[in-house]
């Protein structure tokens, strides 16, 4: 991370902070739809895309730079959510049939 803009970086470590600081397990499928949307726009506005999927109740987040495409960041919660990947529309797919 540390060859990412300072924009870049602030946005990862908001969504660090916010997932340790977040209590997963408290999500619905709506709750966790609208705070996904929230942060992609956060991200898109630095120049990335944030990426998630849920396997066996634990979400994997991906963050990759628009630009090139590449992987910047990757990471897991130990928070157990309550619902399976496919109650939740990934943000991209929403944006994509709006």
């Amino acid at each position: 991370m540390h060859s990412y803009r300072k924009e870049q970086r602030e946005a990862v470590n908001d969504l660090v902070r916010k997932v340790l600081v977040a209590d997963m397990a408290s999500f619905n499928p709506e709750r966790f739809r609208d705070w996904t949307k929230n942060l992609d726009y956060q991200f898109r506005k630095a120049g990335l895309t944030l990426r998630f999927e849920i396997r066996q109740g634990t979400v994997h987040f991906t963050v990759k730079d628009l630009r090139t495409g590449r992987r910047a960041y990757e990471f897991h919660t130990s928070t157990r959510v309550l619902f399976d990947d496919r109650d939740v529309v990934p943000v991209e797919e929403q944006i994509i049939k709006s």
